[in-house]
């Protein structure tokens, strides 16, 4: 019975969290905030140029030197898959992220000991802010990264309570992702991790 109680006392503030994000989302389009990801535009210098990614994927991809290939490869998918509606795509898929994002900040509060209504105050404040929803809105790195962050600090809390491998493998391909993402995560990073996980957990089991 107490276990019930416990989980109820977590999971409440959570909802909370999950049906503030929606309901700002909502008020936020119906004030006229619009996704803004159209790469045909082009002022995403940060995208191959969008016919190359619609024409000829891999070779762009392969040919890439400047930087981590992620994002260059959801884009050309998605040009290719949904030519006509890419941006609804990626719309959800930042919609998506913003829910993971907002569960993810609750959970961090949550492993720092801090009060399931404190919690879930801040996750919902910072995700309702008006900064968050722009950042949610434009079509770019940092809003990826930041939920990758966010749930890769939530995988980590995991592994480091349960020793469950499992945990540690949702957290290095956390840090994959975002070092396919951006090259400030140079990859070499994520090795220094992994080493450092194998010192500290020998013994981890799935």
């Amino acid at each position: 019975m107490k276990s019930i109680s416990i989980e109820r006392r977590l999971l409440l503030p959570f909802l909370g969290v999950i049906a503030v994000f929606i309901i700002s989302r909502a008020l936020y389009d119906q004030a006229g905030i619009r996704f803004e990801g159209d790469l045909r535009l082009g002022y995403y210098w940060h995208f191959i140029d969008p016919a190359l990614l619609a024409t000829d994927l891999w070779r762009s991809i392969f040919y890439l030197h400047s930087q981590p290939p992620l994002m260059n490869l959801l884009a050309g998918l998605a040009l290719q898959v949904f030519p006509a509606n890419y941006e609804e795509v990626f719309h959800i898929l930042y919609f998506i992220l913003g829910a993971l994002l907002a569960g993810g900040i609750y959970l961090l509060g949550i492993s720092m000991r801090l009060q399931p209504w404190l919690s879930a105050t801040l996750a919902a404040w910072f995700m309702s802010s008006p900064g968050t929803v722009l950042y949610e809105h434009q079509l770019g790195y940092g809003y990826p990264i930041a939920a990758l962050l966010t749930l890769a600090g939530v995988f980590l809390h995991q592994f480091s309570l349960s020793g469950k491998k499992y945990w540690g493998v949702l957290f290095f391909g956390s840090l994959a992702m975002i070092a396919l993402l951006w090259s400030l995560f140079h990859i070499i990073w994520l090795f220094v991790t992994l080493i450092f996980a194998l010192y500290f957990f020998p013994g981890a089991k799935w």
